[in-house]
């Protein structure tokens, strides 16, 4: 094992922290269809599922330094989720919550003088600069707006991170398994051929060629009316991430 005792009961720690996190994100989501606010319910859900993937990829690390990945049960998420502003309140605190203890394995990286470690947390480091101030900036949305008015809240949401309504993101894995990928998605919305071989007899409109996902090399071509798209990647994201684009090839780490 290439950590230290404490260093590996601390990031086993961390894999539950992120899946809590996860489950109090998708209660959330919840909360926000009860209301009938579909768009933050897609909004929060995408959140459940970023935290989830967190979780992995520390797993994922915890496999390829030697030190086993253990499991716990999940803690019940606490707390009245009544309006939209409480909601938020307590996701601003989650994520406050999240940054202080990657801080703390930061801090242990170091006495450890883990420089490996140290380095795979970084980007959980900035990652979280981002969360928190996504959803801070969420919380101003909803403050300024009021409870009456969050279905402006929802449009400008909806403009902003490309959320449909009904629990989901246009931006889920649809091309080559990655959440940012926006290929198929974007010839989804405009009735286009499938890249994955049909031929719907449209003509494709405002495709977008390259998966955004850190590391993936998608390459596709613009379906033709009545000819298949066809595509060639070379993935280099995320082992847990499966590429599935016609002719894709998973290129190990």
């Amino acid at each position: 094992m290439m950590i230290s005792e404490k260093m590996h009961k601390a990031l086993n720690t961390q894999v539950m922290n992120e899946l809590h996190a996860s489950h109090i994100y998708l209660a959330m989501s919840l909360a926000f269809r009860d209301m009938g606010l579909k768009v933050f319910a897609g909004r929060f859900y995408e959140q459940s599922e970023e935290e989830r993937r967190h979780a992995l990829k520390i797993i994922n690390y915890l496999q390829d330094v030697g030190a086993p990945a253990r499991l716990d049960v999940i803690p019940r998420p606490e707390g009245r989720f009544e309006t939209a502003t409480a909601i938020i309140k307590a996701a601003v605190q989650a994520e406050e919550m999240v940054t202080k203890q990657v801080n703390e394995l930061v801090t242990l990286a170091e006495t450890d003088k883990d420089y490996a470690t140290r380095s795979f947390l970084q980007w959980f480091v900035d990652e979280q600069v981002e969360e928190v101030a996504s959803m801070h900036e969420l919380l101003q949305w909803v403050e300024m707006a009021g409870e009456k008015n969050l279905f402006f809240v929802e449009a400008r949401v909806r403009r902003r991170s490309r959320v449909s309504e009904g629990g989901s993101s246009v931006n889920e894995p649809l091309g080559c398994g990655h959440q940012a990928c926006a290929t198929m998605a974007d010839r989804r919305r405009a009735g286009s051929p499938s890249l994955m071989g049909g031929s719907g007899g449209k003509k494709a409109v405002g495709s977008r060629p390259r998966c955004a996902a850190p590391n993936c090399h998608s390459v596709s071509s613009s379906p033709r009316q009545g000819v298949a798209a066809t595509t060639v990647t070379a993935c280099y994201g995320p082992p847990l991430l499966t590429c599935y684009l016609p002719g894709s090839a998973r290129i190990p780490r």
